[in-house]
């Protein structure tokens, strides 16, 4: 007679358990990968966004991501790529500090975070992650470029043309680059070659009046006045409330004894600025030069109030 097997109740609830267990770890892992899927989809949703320049969006995208996976290392970095673009620093360093928590490897996390550093005149800091940025990726303009800059501000002037030097061999039509470093050569007296950045920059875009009116300063801080004239007179003519331009202007002429001219410049460089000392006196200069005394004393007095030191001088010395 055939017999029938049945199944010891022990060991048929032991694999109910077995089974419900085994089914709770897939639902498990079936929701984790359904998360993760979401919130990739959230990251790229909100990289659009950002694209689009729609930051409140794309905030609100990356924080609905973080949500679901609170160590997505991408998100919490491109999260903090759009609080850049809001110039929100201190929430940048947070965002890539716990970005690199989480991933250590994104690279421009570094560079992101020394740019906040740099912005909060954090210069040291800056500096180290910045540096850490450009060894990761030794090519890029706008990490050696950045560098410098920290540099610069740092008065480590060796260092800033170190690094500006590279970005500009990176890209030799990188602007902001050859821009500051031009800068740079103006202030340390090396003119010829601000001038030769200036000329460079020229060639490819001369609608920049900073371009003409920086140009306009080496010039003339390599007393080539008649030249920087030129460049001033450019400057004003595509601004004309271009109240440095016309300073310059005006003591470029002083300088080349057309004392007529420079006083028109001075007088425009006060309608746009009557609280200008510098302005004052030196239009009291043009008028003394041109043997107008009474005038020349009153410029000079107005010089005074206004906190223009050197003036106090001309009024011992000529205005008794």
């Amino acid at each position: 007679m055939p017999k029938f097997w049945s199944i010891d109740h022990t060991l048929l609830n032991t694999m109910i358990r077995k089974s419900l267990f085994l089914s709770l770890i897939i639902f498990r892992f079936l929701m984790l990968h359904s998360q993760n899927d979401t919130a990739q989809l959230y990251l790229l949703k909100g990289i659009q966004f950002a694209e689009a320049e729609m930051f409140t969006e794309a905030l609100l995208t990356f924080d609905s991501a973080l949500h679901l996976q609170p160590k997505y290392a991408h998100a919490f970095y491109n999260r903090g790529v759009v609080q850049s673009k809001l110039q929100n620093w201190r929430k940048v360093i947070l965002d890539m500090n716990t970005a690199l928590y989480y991933h250590a490897e994104i690279e421009d996390a570094y560079y992101f975070r020394g740019l906040a550093y740099y912005h909060l005149h954090s210069l040291d800091s800056a500096i180290l992650d910045l540096a850490r940025a450009v060894a990761l990726d030794p090519e890029e303009p706008e990490k050696l470029y950045s560098l410098g800059k920290a540099f610069e501000d740092q008065k480590t002037y060796d260092d800033a043309l170190k690094y500006y030097n590279r970005a500009i061999t990176a890209d030799s039509t990188f602007k902001d680059a050859r821009f500051n470093r031009a800068l740079l050569h103006t202030s340390q007296s090396h003119f010829a070659d601000a001038i030769a950045d200036f000329d460079f920059l020229l060639q490819y875009d001369t609608t920049d009046v900073e371009i003409w009116f920086s140009r306009g300063v080496a010039k003339a801080g390599a007393k080539m006045y008649y030249n920087a004239i030129l460049d001033f007179e450019h400057c004003i003519h595509m601004n004309d409330n271009h109240i440095q331009a016309w300073v310059n202007l005006g003591l470029c002429r002083y300088l080349t004894k057309n004392y007529k001219k420079s006083n028109l410049c001075f007088s425009k460089t006060i309608l746009l600025d009557k609280n200008m000392g510098a302005a004052w006196h030196y239009r009291g200069l043009t008028h003394f030069q041109e043997k107008n005394f009474e005038a020349a004393c009153n410029d000079w007095k107005t010089a005074v109030t206004l906190h223009y030191a050197e003036s106090q001088h001309y009024l011992d010395t000529y205005c008794k």
